[in-house]
């Protein structure tokens, strides 16, 4: 804890690292190594570390499963950041978790599962245009233009998204112009 009030996260590490092999530590510990082992750029090993909190306690918090599905995403390992998030929806469902599986999914070049997912967040929260931006790139990867260019019309009403969005429907006109001339 010393070393936690000092910002030193490496050190703080190692201390509880050690603590955790001289002794049993608790869940609490264990989403604390998690928690250190991201901000010191070990994603990998913090996964490792939500993992186990994620096992040793039954009702689970969705932010939780959103730490280890991120850790997972950061280590880049979309296929194991989707299994705990398709855990996680199991349980509840929330913009945040249905929008990091589209993340999974799409890095995975699942562009139909990852365009779903999205579609789902969309519906959640209304308020927030990402999902609707990813949806058109998922379209877009699947070749289907008229899905994307609904998609990024519907970003386009989110202050965040317009400028790409638009941006995006000026490529979709390139192309549609490009393929009718027989380019």
């Amino acid at each position: 804890h010393l070393y936690l009030r000092q910002n030193d996260y490496k050190k703080a590490v190692a201390a509880l690292t050690i603590r955790s092999y001289l002794t049993t530590i608790n869940r609490k510990d264990v989403m604390l190594l998690g928690d250190l082992n991201n901000a010191i750029g070990a994603p990998a090993k913090a996964a490792q570390y939500y993992e186990q909190a994620v096992v040793l306690k039954d009702d689970t918090k969705p932010a939780d499963y959103g730490k280890l599905a991120s850790a997972y995403l950061a280590a880049h390992r979309p296929a194991e950041a989707r299994d705990a998030l398709e855990r996680a929806l199991k349980k509840t469902k929330t913009f945040k978790l249905c929008f990091m599986l589209g993340q999974a999914l799409y890095e995975e070049e699942k562009w139909n599962d990852a365009y779903q997912a999205f579609n789902k967040a969309a519906r959640l929260d209304r308020k927030d245009g990402k999902a609707h931006l990813m949806m058109g790139y998922c379209a877009l990867q699947m070749d289907k233009k008229d899905l994307a260019k609904t998609a990024f019309q519907k970003a386009a009403h989110f202050p965040k998204q317009r400028k790409t969005a638009r941006e995006m429907l000026k490529q979709i006109d390139l192309l549609s112009k490009y393929s009718k001339q027989g380019g």
